[in-house]
C-alpha cells in the first residue's frame, strides 16, 4: 500500500492502475476490499471523508488498484475538500499509467 496526498509522492509508474472515484461513503474502499477477497485492504468507515489520500494497493504485482478521496458531503474543511479534487484532477490528467477510472 502507498498513500499519497501529493502529485509527486505517487508510486512509480510500473503497471496499469485502475482508479476508484466517486462520492464519500459510497463503497469505494469497500469495492476494493470485496474485489480482492480482503476485509481490511483499504481501510473502510461510516465517516465520510475518511480516505484523504490516494492509495494505491498493489494487485498479483501486475497491476494497481486506486482508492481517491470521495467528493461531496465528506466532514472536512473546505480547504481540505479543494486539496483532494485537485490532487485527483493532476492524477487523472497527469498519471499515464491510468488504464481506467471506475465512478461509483
Amino acid at each position: 500500500v502507498k498513500s499519497s496526498a501529493l502529485f509527486h509522492q505517487l508510486p512509480p509508474m510500473t503497471c496499469p492502475e485502475f482508479a476508484f472515484i466517486g462520492e464519500s461513503n459510497v463503497g469505494k474502499s469497500s469495492i476494493i476490499n470485496l474485489l480482492t477477497s480482503s476485509r481490511d485492504l483499504a481501510k473502510v468507515s461510516k465517516t465520510p471523508g475518511k480516505t484523504k489520500t490516494l492509495n494505491h494497493f498493489l494487485i498479483n504485482s501486475k497491476w494497481m488498484m486506486v482508492d481517491c478521496p470521495g467528493y461531496g458531503h465528506a466532514r472536512v474543511s473546505k480547504a481540505e475538500r479543494h486539496s483532494w479534487h485537485e490532487l485527483t484532477k493532476e492524477y487523472f490528467l497527469g498519471r499515464q499509467s491510468l488504464a481506467h477510472i471506475f465512478l461509483l
